[in-house]
């Protein structure tokens, strides 16, 4: 989905969990989570921007009045409209991150129009790629994720454009470097300073259509 400009819901189950990403040409905007502790009430309580009291009184009123919860936490003087907005917008792109945490789920993709959401996530699938990567894969799943250690490496055509948008480690850029469409996926991780960033940088250019 990331690379492939495609519009629609992408679905992950795994057990109880679901999380639905939206995404609009090739770029998430949404993401959604049947997890409780994922509620952006729940964390805006853990991060001490409102009270259980004062989720409890707003959730009455979302009831009662039928609007989003972020209308009635602004009109209860909870928080601006603006705050509300960015911690969405950082939840959203949390629960992406987590999903490179799971190994096993059940994927669907269905092509729908993205969402009329006002908030959307700010971070490029670029930087989410990257920074999932990071968090969740240690060298082994890194090696066992890309499969073929003889495959030749090369950039794509608008690479260039795109990688500063992943916001690479250093060691993690010194990797790219290597990638010149003669090296091997093997040849890049012995040569570059640090093997799990290696393998880390050429799986997310792989994942993300920046190298081919």
């Amino acid at each position: 989905a990331f690379s492939d400009n495609v519009t629609g819901a992408l679905r992950f189950v795994s057990g109880g969990a679901e999380r639905t990403l939206f995404f609009h040409m090739g770029r998430p905007i949404v993401a959604t989570s049947n997890l409780p502790e994922e509620r952006i009430g729940q964390i805006l309580i853990r991060k001490a921007k409102i009270t259980p009291r004062e989720l409890e009184m707003a959730l009455i009123q979302v009831e009662r009045k039928k609007k989003r919860l972020a209308q009635i936490m602004v009109e209860m003087g909870v928080m601006p409209m603006r705050e509300h907005d960015e911690e969405l917008a950082e939840q959203y792109a949390e629960r992406i991150l987590a999903l490179f945490s799971w190994r096993d789920a059940s994927v669907e993709f269905t092509p729908t129009p993205p969402p009329e959401e006002l908030v959307q996530i700010l971070l490029p699938p670029e930087r989410l790629v990257a920074e999932g990567l990071r968090r969740h894969y240690d060298a082994s799943r890194l090696q066992a994720a890309m499969w073929d250690p003889n495959r030749v490496l090369r950039l794509a055509p608008d690479a260039h454009a795109r990688v500063p948008f992943l916001v690479l480690e250093p060691l993690e850029a010194a990797a790219l470097v290597l990638v010149d469409g003669q090296r091997t996926v093997s040849d890049i991780c012995a040569q570059a300073p640090g093997r799990t960033e290696a393998l880390r940088a050429l799986y997310a250019t792989m994942c993300l259509g920046l190298t081919t």
